[in-house]
């Protein structure tokens, strides 16, 4: 639970069972009514609720006299196994269940006397869509308070100041650094987009928050730029975000078994080949290092994929894409017949079952270079902006 980040409503929503092994004969099922006036999680409720019972709406004010129940759940097995819950009477004639890591929590935070039940105040409320029963004691009530008072808060076009630093609606203080392009990356592949810029203050990884507009800010917190603007906005400027992968450069470079064969339990240098439209990412491995063959003079080449390339493209987690496509390597192809003058090329073909109905070809290539192969390779390093770079071949 983010218990600093719980939200509190002003009303809530109350449907009932009824159930015998309760005080009053009724298990509740309470909901909210959020901030714009919309009922969370309401068709789970109409779906659970018994429809001859009267529902109830309840102002969430803090309330005393809570009781703890019973264990209710907590058995496994079958298609409906439940996990341990903790039932807990409401003075307003319901009972309602709160997750175990909840009743710790109300614990350390009050103390519960036999036959008088919680002691102190409460009030519901929800991290996501799980409920929580809050005591208006604890330092998780007042911040979650703020927390909540910020969704009704909001910032206009007028209040927005490059270097001033503001509160949004999930409670994090950030610095606005204006509307840019802003290069987006995902773990395989990036995007352009025009967005107001954001960084987060009090992240040590200095991450950025982007936008589309002022919606999601709540509070202005200085008038004027702060001292740091100016170092933080070149910062930005100079990071992959803002510059990203634009210009294609090559240079060449010698190859050094040492750094460019990568780890495992044999020796694999990987690179980049292009031919025609397409960039092949090949992996030739060094066998010497396998039992079963002797000869350390020879090299497996494996094609692991390849990917269509225009004028410019990027370079991204060891993986190239089109500027204008992001697809991933196709794995399900190998190419390795194209390459088949570069060696010892075979091709093999096995049925999996003797069986007609459960029969399937499974086709297999290999394919083994020598060192004179190596030392045919033109190796250089294809920098995609100031942040990336890839190692590519070429065969002389």
């Amino acid at each position: 639970m983010s218990l600093n980040k719980l939200s509190i409503p002003k009303v809530l929503k109350v449907g009932y069972q009824k159930r015998s092994e309760t005080y009053t004969g009724k298990l509740a099922y309470v909901t909210q009514i959020d901030e714009k006036g919309k009922h969370r999680c309401e068709n789970s409720w109409n779906g659970w609720r018994d429809n001859k019972i009267e529902p109830d709406d309840f102002d969430n004010e803090p309330t005393s006299g809570f009781v703890l129940n019973k264990k209710a759940g907590d058995y496994r097995g079958g298609w409906n196994g439940r996990q341990a819950w903790m039932r807990i009477y409401d003075p307003r004639g319901f009972e309602f269940e709160i997750s175990i890591n909840n009743l710790v929590f109300i614990l350390e935070e009050c103390s519960s006397i036999k036959g008088k039940g919680l002691e102190g105040e409460f009030v519901y409320s929800w991290d996501g869509k799980d409920l929580v029963l809050l005591p208006t004691s604890s330092q998780e009530y007042i911040e979650s308070s703020k927390f909540t008072g910020l969704k009704t808060k909001k910032i206009t076009k007028k209040e927005m100041t490059e270097g001033c630093l503001y509160l949004n609606k999930d409670n994090d203080k950030v610095m606005y650094l204006g509307r840019h392009d802003f290069i987006d990356y995902s773990w395989n592949s990036y995007k352009k987009v025009k967005k107001h810029v954001y960084k987060y203050m009090e992240e040590e990884s200095g991450s950025y928050w982007i936008q589309p507009g002022f919606t999601k800010l709540a509070v202005k917190l200085t008038e004027d730029p702060v001292e740091s603007y100016a170092d933080t906005y070149e910062e930005f400027i100079k990071s992959k975000h803002y510059d990203g992968p634009s210009k294609v450069t090559k240079k060449r470079v010698k190859f050094d078994p040492k750094k460019d064969y990568t780890g495992g339990y044999r020796d694999t240098f990987e690179g980049f080949y292009f031919m025609d439209s397409y960039v092949y990412k090949i992996s030739i491995s060094h066998l010497g290092e396998r039992r079963e063959i002797e000869d350390h003079d020879k090299y497996k080449v494996k094609c692991e994929g390849r990917a269509k390339i225009s004028n410019e493209f990027q370079l991204t987690y060891g993986q190239n894409k089109s500027e204008h496509s992001y697809n991933h390597y196709n794995r399900e192809k190998n190419f390795l017949s194209l390459f088949k003058d570069w060696g010892e090329y075979k091709k093999e073909e096995k049925e999996t079952s003797s069986f007609a109905w459960n029969k399937r070809i499974i086709i297999t290539e290999s394919l083994i270079v020598d060192k004179k192969f190596l030392k045919s390779l033109k190796l250089f390093k294809i920098y995609a902006g100031n942040k990336h770079d890839a190692l590519c071949f070429e065969i002389s």
